[in-house]
């Protein structure tokens, strides 16, 4: 029987429960094996299958790329698995297959709720894009998830109800909690949230999930949770007790006095305590390590453990046998199943952030409060008489400060103390060990630890550079420790080095099976992502579910989300980021994820073109934490609004040597889209002749631009041609990328499209910059195809285009980059138009872009142009007008804003608003009036038009 998970992460699994990866990889053929599996009772009509999946075929030939699509599934699945009915019916044999979608919906029908929920373990299909499908098809999977989805919405619902009859408040919380994370609109199930995390006595629970519901409020409709809801809040918030009383203290393991405040745990006057840095050392070592327990006993509010610093007390050789202990044990307790940790990472990174502010005293116990701890893990280490190791540790309630239990444990070496102590936690929790040694998922080199270690307090404290030499030396010690591989990368991409990553995250993620559970994700997501692997972003958002109490997860989803395209839904991930570090913004020179999720947000809203967004976040940022890089940054939005002495000021107060733009290029750049080339040309000659090297190749490229606005092609490809052999002689390549790209896309712009093509057709060949990442390879494949077919179309061969587009479309989705599966919709739309049928061209245009203002702009270009040819001018201008406000050497790259100005003018001409229209012809009399002599015809035309505009404003 094959196993079909269509609920969440999607997977297929064989007979012989292999996974079936050459499925899984085709969305469409995929939706088809989910569209049989959910009529399999009475199987499904080939013609409702081929109007479904292949809308634009005739018949025929949707009938043939049904049965192609058919054998493929046989192939690929075994005999005797999906088979016709009859002639007009296929559907799957019974009892072949096992679909998790039909036993949710049995499970949900028989009333077993809670096994529902463990079924549903995320919407359906969900992140899988079906191209070239009807939109009944996108319909029918968008109603399907959300059927699904209020039905898991019912189950947990009905989850909580039996729960509470049974006085099991814990399963009723986490019922609750599933309830909102599947509708996180319904006030009326925040408000049983709230209500029985306050019955829980964690009422500073209940006052967080309704400040992150108000957060979400604000946020996204501009609204604020109802009056009843607030007072209900309100009461809660006032109200000096629990809503039950504390719970009756647990026997603990040792004689220790019952109760004390944390804060006043000292060591005694024999014991010599350890300084902060020896305690940020010994917690560092689990910067991606455990997060915290929930353990459940009885009625008891849920447990947020974290596992502070080990006190040493062995002697004068206590650096070699505290480093990183807390950390190893933190990391072996992370596998205890059903046990979660807030890491010791994120506490002592927490304690740098009060460190950052002043207050260097800081006690253990209320960094973990702020993590959201209510217990804390904490002890010493002595050095027995017989010369064995004896750790002593204390679980503490951080909300009362009671005792809640103590546990010796006693060996040769940390990692046998290590291991026993896992041992006596887990039978604490009622939970099965099964010897689970921590040497198998780290180093077993104490040297290797403390390089490690101390690399970590150095990336708390931002100095990358130092820390990647202590990772490097960590992995000298020990050339299978895992996470020393994955911080050197880390580190080389804090330095900007992109390509010195690969061989370090690919090195990681080979020796990952030795990390636990969480570090295994991380590395792996990380590589994902990086690699801009399809699956990327379901590993980050499983990341991000099971370790919810660690930014970095959540983080990676927001990157990850902005990269597929969905802008506004990275969004409430960063934002999450945002407030769990927000402390972050108050510290020096601590690392602050806060800021890099803040400056994230900054970027989705720039991507979906809402640059007032975009500003309102980077000044945010500003105001929390100043820094040189947001500076230039709203520089750069400031002036993509057209507010340019706005964005010359700000760039002004960018110290210079903390600028990576240079600022006669900044000025430079903000006079070529304002349209002032002379003064333009004259500070990039300036830079090309007297500036640094990597500037003087920087102002090239944009003098290059410049001259192909003004239309001066032959002049830019002369420059283009300089920097190629340049490019050739520095970096011994043939056929360098950036230069040759601008040398072709000036033969384009030349009227030598075939030239152009075969220019772009060899650049193709390329493996691209990241010859080890197939994903990479196909983007970069995805991209040169795309520069050959609107060549291909621009010379009017178009016999080659719609294999081209097929081309396109398989290199396409192996992608994560949102870009790259939209792209052969674009050839699809140069197709259509070439053939005069205006409405597909339309169709598939639309489907190609990306982002309006930041993606390839080329398609608003000819899309423009489509809908100004069915007389929809209005349309156009909306269109059209963002390509205007994209970077110059990246979106705009293979498009001047003369053509864009140019069809802007007619747009606005046509839709009667001539004031508007002057405005553009007049940007293109000025770019245009020292063009080359192919130019001269549309600059004549721009003139009189012009001047008959002008006339009718003097009249």
């Amino acid at each position: 029987m094959i196993e079909l998970r269509l609920l969440g992460t999607l997977d297929l699994k064989a007979t012989d429960g292999h996974a079936v990866h050459s499925i899984l990889a085709q969305p469409k053929r995929l939706a088809l094996l989910a569209y049989l599996a959910l009529h399999t009772d009475h199987g499904a009509r080939r013609d409702s299958i081929v109007a479904l999946f292949w809308p634009d075929l005739d018949t025929a030939h949707a009938r043939g790329a049904l049965r192609q699509s058919l054998r493929f599934l046989r192939r690929e699945l075994g005999d005797g698995i999906l088979n016709g009915h009859s002639d007009e019916a296929i559907a799957f044999e019974p009892g072949t297959v096992w679909c998790d979608v039909v036993a949710f919906e049995q499970a949900c029908k028989a009333g077993h709720v809670t096994q529902a929920l463990q079924l549903y373990r995320g919407g359906f299909l969900e992140g899988c894009f079906v191209s070239g499908g009807s939109t009944e098809l996108e319909a029918w999977i968008g109603s399907e998830r959300r059927r699904l989805g209020h039905l898991a919405g019912r189950a947990a619902a009905d989850v909580v109800e039996e729960a509470e009859r049974e006085g099991d408040l814990p399963t009723a919380v986490q019922a609750a909690r599933q309830a909102i994370a599947l509708h996180p609109d319904d006030e009326k199930g925040l408000a049983r949230l709230i209500e029985l995390l306050d019955r829980s006595g964690d009422r500073a629970g209940a006052l967080n999930e309704y400040e992150r519901f108000r957060r979400r409020l604000l946020e996204l409709y501009n609204i604020t949770p109802s009056p009843e809801t607030h007072v209900r809040v309100e009461a809660i918030r006032v109200r000096s007790e629990p809503f039950v009383p504390p719970a009756v203290q647990e026997p603990v393991a040792a004689a220790t006095p019952a109760r004390y405040a944390v804060e006043d745990i000292r060591p005694s006057k024999r014991r010599r305590p350890v300084a902060i840095t020896m305690a940020l050392l010994a917690g560092a070592i689990a910067i991606t390590g455990a997060l915290t327990a929930v353990a459940r006993r009885g009625n008891d509010a849920p447990t947020v453990l974290a596992v502070g610093p080990i006190q040493d007390s062995t002697g004068a050789d206590s650096a070699k046998v505290t480093a990183g202990l807390a950390g190893l044990l933190a990391t072996n307790l992370a596998r205890l199943p059903g046990l979660q940790f807030v890491s010791s990472a994120r506490l002592y990174e927490v304690v740098g952030q009060f460190r950052a502010l002043g207050d260097t005293s800081v006690p253990i116990a209320r960094a973990a409060r702020q993590t959201g701890a209510t217990e804390l893990l904490e002890g010493a280490l002595y050095r027995a008489p017989d010369g064995t190791l004896r750790l002593e540790l204390r679980r503490v309630d951080l909300v009362r400060g009671a005792l809640r239990g103590a546990y010796s444990v006693q060996g040769p070496q940390p990692f046998a103390l290590v291991d026993s102590a896992t041992s006596q936690l887990a039978r604490a929790f009622d939970l099965r060990a099964s010897s689970l040694r921590i040497a198998d998922v780290t180093t077993s080199s104490l040297v290797a630890h403390r390089f490690y270690a101390e690399g970590l307090r150095l990336v708390s404290q931002n100095d990358p550079r130092s820390a990647q030499r202590l990772f490097e030396a960590a992995l000298a010690e020990d050339s299978t420790f895992a996470m020393a591989a994955y911080y050197v990368a880390i580190c080389r991409m804090q330095l900007g080095d992109g390509h010195g990553i690969r061989a370090p995250l690919v090195r990681a993620a080979r020796l990952a099976d030795r990390t636990p559970e969480r570090e295994r994700r991380l590395i792996r997501t990380t590589l994902a992502l990086v690699a801009h692997e399809p699956q990327g972003l379901a590993m980050a958002e499983t990341l991000a579910a099971r370790y919810p109490t660690e930014p970095d997860g959540h983080l990676l989803v927001g990157q990850a989300r902005t990269m597929a395209g969905d802008f506004l839904g990275a969004i409430p991930y960063l934002r999450r980021v945002v407030d769990m570090d927000s402390l972050a913004f108050r510290g020096g020179a601590v690392r602050c994820r806060a800021c890099d999720a803040l400056f994230a947000i900054s970027d989705a809203y720039q991507l979906a073109d809402s640059l007032v967004a975009a500003e309102h976040s980077l000044r945010e940022l500003l105001r929390r934490q100043g820094s040189p890089m947001w500076l230039q940054e709203l520089a750069v939005v400031l002036e993509r609004q057209g507010r340019v002495e706005e964005a010359l000021a700000t760039f002004q107060r960018v110290p210079r040597t903390s600028s990576a733009l240079d600022a006669g290029l900044f000025r430079a750049s903000v006079a070529i889209r304002a349209g002032n080339f002379s003064h333009a040309d004259r500070l990039l000659n300036d830079i090309a002749q007297g500036g640094a090297e990597d500037l003087r190749s920087s102002a090239q490229w944009l003098h290059a631009i410049s001259l192909r606005y003004q239309g001066r092609i032959a002049e830019a490809l002369t420059v283009a041609r300089r920097m190629r052999r340049v490019a050739m002689e520095t970096s011994g390549q043939k056929l360098p990328l950036e230069t040759s790209l601008i040398a072709a896309q000036a033969l384009f712009e030349m009227g030598r499209p075939r030239q152009a093509a075969a220019l772009f057709d060899s650049l193709g060949q390329l493996a691209g910059d990241y010859p080890d990442f197939p994903a990479r390879v196909a983007r970069h494949h995805t991209w040169m195809l795309t520069h050959l077919v609107t060549a291909l179309a621009a010379a009017g061969d178009t016999a080659r285009l719609a294999a081209l587009a097929d081309s396109m479309e398989a290199s396409g989705r192996r992608s994560a980059y949102g870009r790259d599966p939209r792209l052969h919709h674009y050839a699809r739309g140069l197709l259509w138009r070439a053939r005069g049928r205006l409405a597909d061209a339309e169709r598939e245009l639309r489907a190609a872009i990306y982002s309006p203002n930041m993606g390839y702009t080329r398609t608003n270009l000819e899309l423009g142009r489509v809908l100004l040819e069915r007389h929809r001018p209005r349309e156009a201008i909306a269109i059209l007008a963002p390509a205007l406000r994209g970077a110059l050497d990246a979106s705009n790259l293979y498009v001047t804003h003369t053509e864009l100005h140019e069809l802007l003018a007619g747009a606005y001409d046509a839709a009667g608003e001539t004031d508007s229209a002057a405005v553009h012809y007049r940007w293109v009399v000025n770019a245009w009036r020292n063009a080359d002599a192919m130019f001269h015809a549309r600059l004549d035309a721009a003139r009189r038009r012009l001047a008959a505009l002008q006339s009718l404003v003097s009249n």
